[in-house]
């Protein structure tokens, strides 16, 4: 008998999986979410098995490809909190940005915590030094917060546990070292049971291995099946393949013979695939806690470890089948509208297509209250010429406190130096850019003369940005000479950055009230596109013009380029230097366009 006891006191206990731990130790306040309580899976039981896949000690990465507000960050959250205690090991969280990890942090991290009795003892004694936004240092392990912006910090950490949020959002390459995830993702080799979390809503097909349908397409590719109530059928619940569970509505036609989205919505059902059933909202729920629902791999030849969920917005409880009804109506017509419902509603990723342009007429959403011309307050403003053969095209753009920004004139059809001088100084521009792809020499003649910065994009550099010394007779690197200092800018890179902005995804970019068509037509005449190359047989994405005029839309670029520039380091005034410059200038490489 004490043999017996003393095996007991020996034996290792077993492990309660996270989603049965969290029913006792996990609750959401009020701060935090509308639906404040302990955690229950009743709400959402299609996580309980993400959650409990890092149970199994070969389990190296968790993907979780899911729409909006699915729950990717309630389980990353308490998968933090879980494997701080069973598995402890330092942890490292990398957001798109710095202040994102420090909102997280402060807003729901830490919050879940003081709530939570299990983590409690393992707290520091002293948290004024020890418990900070970015640096949690436990009794267990330390947890570590940072922004895909400061690679820096992650290059000589360990890393047991790495949680990569929002991936598709983060700058995956910098200028001169590798990006922060790629750096994180090495350091987990210090640990032989390292698991890595990564979490996102979709956005662009990719063969690079950096975006979340990257990695789910090498996982094991985990999609929920639900149970019909009336046949027991399993399968997904999708919006429109009909060989799944999909949403079918009423399609009456109002005065005006267009669809009634109203009676739509209200009409909206789930249709099961093979005995043609129709279930509600309530059914809804009832499929997903049907105890036959499961989560069924679909990939035998995913990588080992690597468990991959896909859980579009049907799969919530907080999201009712009109809605999504609702939003395919409100996407139609419009590519940008269209990417947002497939990337955040569907969790699919988007391909673009010429024939998917966006529609300048969409733009008007984005014209602001203030007029052609009016400043609105606390801005920065900087003056964009684009040159042409026989005029100048320029983009007044203005950026505020808040990060957003404004195009406060259009004039395209500038005629010489001096109107191009009296609109910077008309607007009080800070700093002027003007193109020095053409004329080259004349060009660079005024920005000398004018304290004006030439500028010239590249379709690819190992940089986002840089200024170089050049000489203003030739246009060429110079070193030690006469020299002025030209900005070179990605524009692969920020032309994705505008089109982001320019679909309205990030509300942060605006047009004056009235804004001319014209306008509107240029900022939309470049998309991205997917191709494959030829030789290599890869897809690759690259910027197409599909409207003859996007002199626009290349100035915005640039001044979005000029304002992140800006943001980092304050810029080199052109002026004559006879002396050698004593730090080493920064080599960019790439093709010129």
């Amino acid at each position: 008998m004490l043999l017996n006891r003393a095996f007991e006191l020996i034996e290792p206990k077993p492990i309660v999986p996270p989603s049965e731990w969290a029913k006792e130790n996990i609750y959401f306040p009020s701060e935090i979410t509308n639906y404040a309580g302990k955690f229950n899976l009743n709400l959402n039981p299609f996580i309980q098995k993400p959650l409990d896949s890092v149970v199994d000690i070969n389990t190296k990465r968790v993907i979780l490809n899911f729409a909006s507000q699915v729950g990717k960050t309630t389980i990353q959250s308490i998968l933090s909190i879980w494997l701080a205690i069973h598995r402890s090991q330092p942890q490292l969280w990398v957001f798109p940005t710095s202040s994102l990890a420090t909102s997280f942090s402060k807003e729901r991290l830490q919050k879940l915590m003081a709530n939570c009795d299990a983590i409690k003892p393992y707290l520091p004694d002293n948290q004024k030094d020890h418990f900070t936004n970015l640096s949690m240092m436990l009794k267990c392990c330390t947890i570590s917060l940072t922004g895909s912006n400061q690679p820096h910090l992650v290059k000589s950490r360990p890393i047991g546990n790495l949680f990569i949020d929002e991936q598709d959002s983060i700058k995956h390459e910098h200028s001169d070292h590798s990006g922060s995830v790629s750096l994180a993702i090495e350091r987990t080799k210090s640990f032989d049971n390292s698991l890595i979390v990564m979490a996102s809503t979709p956005s662009i097909e990719s063969n690079t291995g950096e975006l979340i349908a990257d990695n789910f397409r090498q996982s094991n590719q985990q999609y929920f099946h639900v149970a019909c109530l009336d046949c027991g059928h399993l399968a997904p619940i999708d919006f429109s393949n009909e060989e799944k569970f999909h949403v079918v509505w009423d399609r009456i036609k109002d005065a005006t013979n267009k669809t009634d989205v109203n009676k739509a919505c209200l009409s909206a059902r789930i249709k099961c695939p093979k005995c043609g059933s129709l279930f509600n909202d309530e059914q809804k729920h009832q499929m997903l806690l049907h105890p036959n629902s499961q989560w069924i791999a679909e990939n035998p030849n995913g990588n080992d470890g690597w468990e991959g969920f896909h859980a579009n917005s049907l799969m919530s409880a907080w999201i009712k089948i009109g809605e999504g009804v609702r939003q395919f109506y409100q996407a139609k017509g419009s590519v940008n509208a269209l990417r947002g419902f497939t990337n955040g509603f569907l969790a699919q990723t988007f391909y673009h297509t010429t024939e998917e342009a966006p529609d300048a007429i969409n733009l008007t959403d984005l014209e602001s209250e203030y007029e052609k011309g009016q400043i609105p307050p606390k801005c920065q403003t900087i003056c964009l010429v684009d040159v042409q053969k026989y005029e100048f095209k320029v983009v007044v753009l203005a950026k505020d406190e808040t990060g957003c920004f404004f195009i406060i004139d259009w004039i395209p059809d500038s005629m010489g130096f001096n109107q191009i001088q009296e609109i910077s100084d008309r607007y009080k521009c800070e700093h002027t850019l003007i193109d020095a792809r053409f004329n080259t020499q004349v060009i660079l003649k005024e920005c000398e003369s004018r304290n004006w910065i030439p500028s010239r994009a590249f379709q690819t550099m190992t940089g986002f940005f840089d200024m170089q010394p050049i000489s203003p007779e030739v246009g060429r690197k110079e070193k030690y000479g006469k020299k002025i200092y030209e900005f070179r800018w990605n524009k692969l890179e920020f032309s994705r950055q505008f089109f982001r902005m320019r679909n309205g995804e990030q509300g942060n970019f605006f047009l004056y009230k009235n804004a001319e068509y014209e306008l509107k037509k240029e900022l939309c005449a470049e998309v991205e596109i997917q191709t494959e190359d030829k030789k290599t047989g890869r897809t690759k994405y690259i910027i197409k013009k599909i409207y003859s005029h996007e002199h626009a839309s290349d100035n915005t670029c640039l001044g979005i380029s000029f304002f992140n520039f800006l943001n980092g380091q304050k810029p080199i005034e052109n002026k004559v230097d006879e002396k050698p410059i004593n730090k080493k200038p920064i080599i960019i490489s790439g093709t010129s366009l």
